[in-house]
């Protein structure tokens, strides 16, 4: 080790691996800086989505129920309009269950994410 340091005095090579090392550390803070601000980031959008998303499966539930109430009293049986509003919604189950290949879902969701995600590396890199 002692040859090592003697060496890299010698050849004034010291203060450059000292720089180097330092200039990797500054790298690895800023990585983590960066990655912290892109998880709070990442979670503040995912705690709003779930927000918004929650009021708006209370809505659509209480217009729901409005609805089979309406049908209920049209039709002179409540639980009738319930069943009928069930049955629409299995109806759009079924239809999705059976074209969701045709339709290639999957793909789609999987390209429009793919595609967010390499606009969002790009735009960093270019940073």
């Amino acid at each position: 080790m002692a040859d090592k340091n003697g060496i890299l005095n010698f050849l004034k090579l010291d203060s450059i691996v000292e720089k180097l090392l330092k200039l990797v550390e500054s790298k690895i803070e800023i990585a983590k800086i960066e990655i912290k601000k892109d998880l709070s980031q990442f979670l503040a959008k995912a705690l709003v989505m779930a927000i918004l998303s929650a009021l708006g499966l209370i809505f659509f539930l209480f217009l729901n129920v409005g609805f089979g109430f309406l049908i209920g009293t049209w039709i002179g049986n409540t639980y009738f309009g319930f069943f009928i509003i069930s049955g629409v919604y299995l109806l759009l189950f079924l239809l999705f269950l059976t074209t969701k290949n045709y339709l290639k879902i999957e793909a789609r969701i999987g390209k429009k994410l793919d595609g967010a995600f390499k606009n969002k590396m790009n735009h960093e890199s270019e940073s």
